[in-house]
């Protein structure tokens, strides 16, 4: 007997887009060769992709505004960005490599750092250790 799975109303798999629903859901990632940025201007250009392009120069234009507390002046490099719905409105990220300049050592010290799978780090001190598992990271990943 071939039994046919049936809706079930208890279910709350990661949200779909259905029928007729014309919201978007997902996170568009623009990579290095998918957008120009102008940070004296505060705009990016961020490419359609080949596939959506008509002509070479095909291209979304923004301009954005950022935080008062953020300085895009200061970012070495931009790696990529993102355009995100934020429910009502498209939102861009900007993810930066950024240099930081880092305080003299608190002591002499020294700690290791694995970095695993199951755990993904286990810092050892000399006389201790912390251990920052991953199961949770893990479960997440595999529902999705």
């Amino acid at each position: 007997m071939v039994r046919l799975a049936t809706k079930d109303d208890k279910a709350n798999p990661p949200s779909y887009r259905k029928h007729g629903d014309e919201r978007p859901r997902s996170t568009v990632t623009f990579k290095e060769d998918g957008f120009k940025h102008d940070p004296k201007n505060n705009r990016v250009r961020l490419s359609k992709g080949s596939n959506l392009k008509e002509h070479f120069s095909d291209f979304l234009l923004c301009e954005y505004r950022i935080r008062p507390d953020v300085d895009l002046s200061e970012v070495n490099k931009v790696q990529n960005v993102r355009a995100v719905w934020s429910g009502d409105e498209w939102e861009l990220h900007f993810v930066c490599k950024v240099s930081l300049e880092t305080n003299d050592s608190a002591g002499d010290e020294v700690a290791g750092i694995d970095l695993g799978i199951k755990n993904i780090a286990t810092v050892a001190f000399p006389d201790e250790y912390v251990l920052y598992p991953g199961n949770s990271l893990k479960q997440d990943k595999h529902y999705f």
